[in-house]
């Protein structure tokens, strides 16, 4: 009798386990397709059709877009949603993910609070909801990610206070809560987060002083705390985060001074205490801090001089010392800085003449010098320089002519000097304000076809002529302002052809005749403020010209000539009317 053979009977229990096995993979990885398809009912907007034309179920969900799944189990790990422009909530089945490690749905609209299911995530490492509409507390439960290394939750509207439990997160190296509405203190069990290198809670409205547990973050590179209401002062122990390249604690209410501890972060490249109430001196000894590039300690209530050791950070591009109650002189050791583009000392005590050697920082962009007691010319400037505030000083001479060379220059801004001679024929080439000084002569006809300026402010001076017909060439002009000279024409209606012309003022020079408009095509559509008086028109105002005035009472926009913002201006390209046309 022949022995029964086993080897059918092996193969069907193998079989039978391998479609056990399969059966469970694929069930589970159904699992997650369904989850990503309730996720897909809750967008109710997908402008680019990223999700409607991909998630389907007649693909596998591990092709989906924004889809990653792991080798081994087939589930899904990853789910990038990043900047698609999304609208709509995150659903409670979310939490199903339970392979997920990385989740990213940043820059989006997503709205809402974010489901308690969510806490199933357990094996996360990567967490972020940054920049879209969520509210309500920042959850509890995001502390008990024990694998979580990133978490970004900035740009939102998370309110209430920071939850003690992140301090539980003890691989945590990234943390941004910046740009919400939270409130309270830093929780000191976030101190216990020790392997934390980038830390960002801006523009918040946290409260207390910066804590000096803040040396227990050994490793911290970048820390933002920046336009919260932290008090008191700068702890000097934040001098032993000796791995600090980045710290921004402006706008906060900060008093007392700036801590010399700061020497030991020779690896700071970006130091800004703006806007606070810090006094005393610039310390000399941030000549030692020579890998800086962004120095930004103005708005405050600094005292003395600018210290010659400024002359060391070589590798600055940008130095930020306005409206500090600094005297002296501007160093000449800023000659050496090479690198330097923008350079912001407006609104101080400074004396002296403008170094000449400013012409030698051949990457100097912007410069803005104005509301101080400087005196003498004004020296050969750098041929890269975009941005020229010269305003309110004691300024001397002629403009030199080397001006003309300055290809890339926007705007020039010199009034409030007594600056004298005439107007160079350059002056078209970009927006300016001449205003209050001795300028005589006629305004340059060279304004040319293509003309880009948006600004011409030369009250207060003692310019006679026309006003020259080439400004009709300016198609952007959005200001114009000649008053309180001796200027000798007719009514400049060939002005209205400027659709953009929002401030038209002629006050106090010798216009004469009829304020006609008869062949004017546009008659001045965006015109907000006009001023006529004091010069020696006739007949009468004819309705057309002024009809237009009401857009000022459009909306609770501020008007822009009115904006008086030097952040706008450097964001924005334009530098907005600032002076009271009023008080002319």
């Amino acid at each position: 009798m022949a022995k029964p053979s086993f080897l059918p009977l092996m193969f069907a229990l193998l079989s039978a386990t391998f479609g056990v096995i399969l059966s469970a993979k694929y069930s589970n990885i159904t699992i997650d397709q369904s989850v990503l398809l309730a996720l897909k009912l809750d967008i109710t907007h997908d402008p680019h059709n990223f999700l409607a034309t991909n998630w389907s179920i007649s693909t596998s969900v591990c092709n989906w877009i924004g889809v990653i799944c792991g080798s081994k189990q087939h589930r899904i790990t990853a789910l990038d949603l990043s900047s698609m422009d999304l609208t709509g909530t995150i659903p409670s089945q979310l939490g199903n993910l339970s392979f997920l490690a990385w989740l990213d749905i940043g820059d989006n609209n997503f709205h809402g609070s974010l489901p308690i299911e969510l806490a199933d995530l357990h094996r996360l490492e990567y967490l972020n909801f940054g920049n879209n509409n969520l509210d309500g507390k920042i959850p509890y439960w995001l502390g008990y990610f024990a694998k979580l290394q990133s978490l970004y939750l900035y740009g939102n509207n998370f309110d209430g206070v920071i939850p003690f439990t992140l301090g539980n997160l003890s691989k945590l190296e990234m943390l941004n809560l910046g740009r919400n509405q939270i409130s309270g203190r830093v929780p000191n069990s976030l101190f216990k987060c020790k392997e934390l290198e980038f830390l960002s809670l801006y523009n918040n409205s946290l409260e207390g002083n910066v804590p000096t547990e803040i040396e227990n973050w050994t490793l911290l590179n970048t820390l933002y705390l920046d336009g919260n209401y932290f008090k008191g002062e700068i702890a000097p122990a934040i001098g032993n985060l000796i791995s600090l390249v980045t710290i921004n604690l402006s706008y906060n209410n900060l008093t007392g001074r700036i801590p010399n501890s700061l020497i030991k972060c020779k690896e700071l490249t970006y130091l800004a205490f703006y806007g606070n109430s810090l006094d005393g001196s610039i310390p000399m000894e941030i000549g030692n801090l020579t890998k800086l590039q962004y120095l930004f300690l103005g708005s405050n209530n600094l005292q003395g001089k600018i210290p010659h050791t400024i002359g060391n950070l070589t590798s600055l591009i940008q130095i930020g010392l306005s409206c500090s109650n600094l005297i002296g002189e501007i160093p000449s050791v800023i000659g050496n800085l090479t690198f330097l583009q923008t350079f912001l000392l407006a609104n101080n005590k400074l004396t002296g003449e403008i170094p000449s050697i400013i012409s030698n920082l051949t990457s100097l962009k912007i410069i803005d010098f104005s509301h101080n007691n400087l005196t003498g010319r004004i020296p050969t400037l750098p041929s890269s320089l975009q941005w020229c505030l010269l305003s309110e000083n004691n300024l001397v001479g002629e403009i030199p002519s080397s001006i003309c060379n300055l290809s890339s220059l926007i705007s020039l801004y010199l009034y409030g000097n007594s600056l004298l001679g005439t107007i160079p024929k350059c002056i078209g080439n970009w927006s300016s304000s001449l205003l209050n000084n001795y300028f005589h002569g006629k305004i340059p006809k060279s304004f040319a076809q293509g003309c880009t300026l948006q600004s011409f402010q030369i009250n207060n001076n003692q310019l006679k002529g026309p006003l020259p017909r080439s400004l009709a060439n300016c198609k952007d002009l959005k200001l114009l302002d000649v008053g309180n000279n001796y200027l000798n024409d007719t009514f400049p209606d060939w002005l209205g052809n400027l659709s953009h012309l929002q401030v038209l003022i002629l006050r106090s020079n010798r216009f004469y005749g009829q304020v006609v408009n008869s062949n004017v095509v546009v008659s001045f559509t965006n015109l907000h403020v006009i001023d006529l008086s004091h010069n020696n028109f006739s007949g009468y105002l004819p309705i057309k010209i002024f009809e237009n005035l009401h857009v000022i009472r459009k909306g609770n926009e501020k008007p822009e000539y009115m904006r008086n913002s030097m952040a706008d201006a450097l964001a924005n390209g334009t530098r907005y009317y600032q002076m009271q046309v009023a008080d002319k």
